[in-house]
């Protein structure tokens, strides 16, 4: 049986450390000095702006929310409405 290898995750700072690197010696040196697969460094440099300008925590992985945006906003004040009004029929 195989087993799964685990995702790798970086830093918007080890990103950050990579789009600098390749725009000094190029995606494949870049590849072969940090040891970074060579499609997430080149999705990175395509990326270089937006990651360098990130203003938020470097600590973090992504630089957005990620997760599915809610189809109903405000879905829990909603809920919250519905159950009042139940309890004041009874």
């Amino acid at each position: 049986m195989h087993s799964r290898r685990k995702q790798r995750t970086y830093t918007v700072k080890e990103k950050q450390v990579a789009v600098l690197l390749v725009q000094d010696v190029g995606v494949e040196e870049d590849v072969r000095i940090l040891g970074y697969p060579r499609s997430s460094v080149s999705s990175w440099s395509k990326q270089a702006d937006k990651l360098l300008d990130f203003k938020g925590p470097k600590t973090s992985k992504t630089r957005k929310r990620q997760g599915r945006k809610e189809l109903f906003p405000g879905v829990a004040a909603i809920v919250t409405y519905m159950k009042d009004v139940r309890r004041d029929e009874k």
